[in-house]
């Protein structure tokens, strides 16, 4: 084998002794490249499940993809419900001027559920009344958003 070796040209013994190098090389470019693509910020719209929410009765379900959230009035907090863990949970609360409120969710018990003390009853408890609300929930770097309008019939 040492004599098949030494009958090699200078190029191939440097070639043979260069490619596991640049072979490990192109797989730590390779994971890196992933990791940088993987941090980057990715955006998803959520849109009413049925088209339609009331908060009030627990009728709203937005969606995209495998994920729903679930937001619902209930004893004077506005509760969102996920089907993934969020890391972060914000709703806007939107006056008929455009100009919004802002609430910041904690934590309710798991990352699956989310909580604020919010005006949102008050203002949905006459027949016919009606509210717009944005969110935003993040997820390992997914902005998930949502503008929709609770309404009560």
């Amino acid at each position: 084998m040492i004599k098949a070796f030494s009958k090699l040209d200078k190029h191939t013994k440097v070639a043979i002794f260069i490619a596991p190098i640049l072979l490990i090389l192109g797989f730590a470019a390779a994971d890196m490249w992933e990791e940088h693509k993987a941090s980057e910020v990715r955006f998803y719209q959520m849109i009413p499940e049925d088209g339609q929410c009331n908060i009030l009765t627990k009728e709203c379900i937005l969606a995209v993809d495998n994920l729903r959230i679930s937001i619902y009035e209930e004893d004077g907090l506005t509760t969102a419900n996920s089907t993934f863990a969020l890391d972060t949970m914000t709703l806007f609360v939107v006056d008929q001027n455009g100009m919004s409120e802002t609430y910041r969710m904690g934590m309710k018990d798991s990352p699956h559920y989310w909580y604020q003390k919010t005006e949102l009853a008050e203002q949905l408890a006459q027949s016919g009344s009606e509210k717009t609300l944005r969110f935003v929930a993040t997820i390992d770097g997914g902005q998930y958003i949502a503008e929709f309008t609770s309404k009560t019939p």
